[in-house]
């Protein structure tokens, strides 16, 4: 294992939070991932939030695993070979550690890619879907519902964001994103890639120089 500066907290499981931990990780730093609502993070394939549900997530090769005692962040923190995620109150996840730094990405929203359309829900209610990321969709096909209002794909694309199955939502949330054909549902995006370089050179002491390297990721459902 590396040596460890730190720690820092990242707060946010979505795609820009999950590039800064994967980041700061990579380049030497112990990190750890919080969020209050991880499971609507929508998209998952771009991010750790399915190790809040599922228990352990990868990206690009770096995995994540989920903690639910405060008292066990120490471990973690300095000898896991994965990055821990508090599943926790905010409260307790700030005072889990003696931080050096805690780093805001909640919620960050780096745009929309192009040709990317994005559908909302039309009411409140529980989010149904039997679709996975990944998944290439025709135009008109069934993709989701909330209530009894149903979800139709209004391109032909690649889902590369989508809410989990049974989350309760809002009115207006986004629920589903499909990009263009050849459009990539996984791994670190430009965007986020170029936000969490600028956090780990904003960073008071050194953590680690240049890029990780690309790797390939566990693909959720």
């Amino acid at each position: 294992m590396p040596s460890r500066h730190g720690p820092v907290l990242v707060r946010g499981l979505g795609e820009v939070g999950s590039a800064v931990a994967y980041w700061l990780f990579t380049a030497g730093c112990a990190v750890a991932l919080h969020d209050e609502a991880p499971e609507r993070v929508l998209r998952r394939g771009h991010s750790f939030a399915d190790a809040a549900i599922e228990g352990f997530a990868r990206l690009e090769g770096i995995g994540a695993h989920r903690l639910r005692d405060p008292a066990e962040i120490g471990e973690s923190l300095f000898r896991a070979p994965t990055i821990p995620v508090l599943c926790m109150d905010a409260d307790a996840a700030l005072t889990a550690a003696p931080w050096r730094a805690v780093v805001d990405a909640r919620p960050h929203d780096p745009g929309l890619p192009d040709g990317s359309v994005v559908l909302t829900s039309p009411m409140g209610g529980l989010f149904r879907t039997l679709l996975s990321i990944g998944a290439w969709v025709p135009r008109g096909k069934f993709v989701g519902m909330v209530g009894n209002a149903l979800l139709w794909a209004p391109q032909d694309g690649v889902l590369t964001g989508l809410m989990r199955d049974g989350t309760r939502v809002e009115r207006d949330m986004p629920l589903i994103e499909i990009g263009p054909p050849g459009a990539c549902p996984f791994g670190i995006a430009p965007a986020p890639r170029r936000i969490a370089e600028d956090v780990l050179q904003g960073l008071p002491s050194p953590v680690g120089t240049g890029p990780p390297s690309r790797r390939s990721g566990r693909r959720p459902r």
